[in-house]
């Protein structure tokens, strides 16, 4: 599988919109999902099989705030795995394969998702821990708080367990 990283902004927009079809998809269906203003990508991670998109995720660098204390997270947004190309591990691959840009080249601290229950159990199996933290965002009224899963991922799996987490801006 070819990797691409690219930034949001950089990609054709004929991608973009496929990328956004593609989380409407996966996604449109929550309430949670429709009733939510999201953030922008900064990144987007491509599994390309023989030119073909397979898999893909997007990423939000963003100075949070854990406990008071300012933290570059690596936001992980939309894992897809395109239909055609399901049953493979691609997605496991991608994100495997690209965890080291967000600790490394990115700078990020951690890495935290916002998770369905009906995933909790797969992205536990690649490392990351389900934390109990308060979890703010921002919303065009105001601050609201994170009525479902969030996960962290350090680069040396350290368990970080945070009282209040501040996205301090739109969740991703």
């Amino acid at each position: 599988m070819e990797i691409i990283s690219k930034r949001h902004q950089e990609l054709a927009t004929s991608l973009q919109q496929q990328l956004q079809a593609l989380a409407e998809t996966e996604f449109g269906g929550f309430d949670i999902v429709r009733e939510t203003a999201w953030a922008i990508p900064d990144w987007c991670f491509l599994g390309m099989l023989d030119g073909e998109l397979a898999c893909c995720y997007s990423l939000v660098l963003r100075q949070a705030r854990f406990d008071g204390q300012p933290v570059l997270i690596a936001g992980l947004n939309n894992l897809i795995t395109v239909p055609a190309f399901r049953g493979r591990g691609l997605a496991s691959q991608l994100l495997v394969k690209t965890e080291q840009d967000w600790f490394g080249r990115l700078a990020g601290q951690c890495a935290l998702l916002l998770c369905a229950d009906g995933l909790l159990s797969y992205y536990s199996s690649l490392g990351w821990q389900q934390v109990e933290s308060e979890l703010w965002f921002d919303q065009p009224d105001g601050k609201r708080l994170w009525q479902a899963n969030c996960m962290l991922l350090t680069a040396d799996r350290t368990v970080l367990t945070p009282a209040k987490i501040d996205l301090c801006g739109f969740p991703w």
